[in-house]
């Protein structure tokens, strides 16, 4: 009897900041269900920032962070590149999960490799900018 492959999501964040991203990836992470094997990844907070990693305990997710993915765009990027290239290497996803920085540099890294299988690409943008061009839509109607 063979087993039914689980359908790998790899979530890709710029930073473990206290915010709303990190409780979106996270709680997806969590309760997406069991047909799926899931992995989040994300960069380390500003110093300004407060941490959101006692949250992941809190709810019991592990995550991978990534020390040379920060806020502000610099050469570290390139070694951020590097190892998110790695981790898709490694956990072959069939879905990549980005959001805004993270997004730029997973999708490259995802494309450049070239996944065994059809790797599909999900971005979550800020849902503020969606909501008030939906309201303008229905103001127009």
């Amino acid at each position: 009897m063979s087993e039914v492959q689980k359908i790998r999501i790899l979530r890709i964040i710029n930073r473990f900041n206290l915010g709303g991203p990190t409780y979106n990836a996270a709680y997806l992470t969590k309760h997406i269900g069991n047909e799926f094997e899931t992995k989040l990844i994300g960069g380390i907070k500003d110093d300004s920032e407060a941490s959101s990693e006692y949250m992941l305990e809190q709810i019991g997710v592990e995550a991978q962070i990534i020390p040379e993915m920060k806020r502000s765009i610099s050469f570290d990027d390139v070694e951020a590149y590097k190892n998110i290239s790695k981790i898709i290497q490694d956990f072959n996803p069939h879905i990549v999960h980005t959001r805004i920085k993270a997004g730029t540099l997973g999708r490259l890294a995802a494309v450049s490799w070239g996944s065994r299988y059809s790797t599909h690409f999900l971005r979550t943008c800020f849902p503020f900018l969606f909501r008030k061009a939906y309201h303008r839509l229905l103001q127009n109607d």
